[in-house]
């Protein structure tokens, strides 16, 4: 199975968003290549160029961004841009490396469940997995401790994400974070 089975000639389409369905940054990016294979140039005195691979530091779209509700874009289209690793560029005739996302479209059964917690804002990402997405109080000025779960009447979700942008503009003065903690979103 292709690793990027969602990708066809540049092109990830995400028809299943909406309103109902929305799709984060971090949903989007977890779509998109990690890895690129090239070409490197090599001096005058090395031997022939080789491809190797290399692993990208990530991606990013200006335009794609929550609204003052939190909710994400559900059409429209947007150039996500991969950021390469210091100390490698693109040649001059090479444009960047960019992928078109395409949302909006027919209607896909997603999880989107979002709770609130101890003054916490989750999404469920999984049938039995939260990210943390921001403070139920944006004026909140305190310490934050990250819980290794959540119960929500009989289910009980592991807390695996930080969300992009979780703190962004929050007051907080600490963060502890949990253990079962995989990833912690941009800004």
């Amino acid at each position: 199975m292709d690793e990027y089975e969602y990708l066809t000639e540049g092109v990830l389409a995400l028809s299943g968003v909406n309103e109902e369905n929305q799709a984060d940054f971090d949903t989007v990016v977890s779509m998109l290549p990690e890895k690129l294979s090239a070409v490197l140039e090599r001096g005058e005195d090395e031997d022939e160029p080789e491809e190797e691979e290399i692993s990208l530091r990530g991606w990013s779209c200006d335009s794609f961004e929550p609204d003052s509700l939190g909710d994400w874009p559900v059409e429209g289209e947007y150039l996500f841009t991969a950021i390469l690793p210091k100390g490698y560029a693109l040649s001059e005739d090479a444009d960047e490396l960019t992928v078109e996302v395409l949302l909006g479209g027919a209607d896909l059964l997603t999880i989107k469940d979002r709770y609130t917690v101890d003054g916490l804002k989750y999404k469920e990402i999984a049938s039995d997995e939260v990210q943390l997405i921001g403070l139920e109080d944006p004026d909140f000025t305190g310490s934050v401790e990250v819980p290794d779960t959540i119960s929500v009447g009989e289910k009980t979700f592991s807390v695996v994400g930080i969300g992009r942008k979780a703190f962004s503009e929050s007051k907080i003065i600490g963060l502890t974070l949990g253990a079962k903690l995989r990833y912690i979103g941009e800004e």
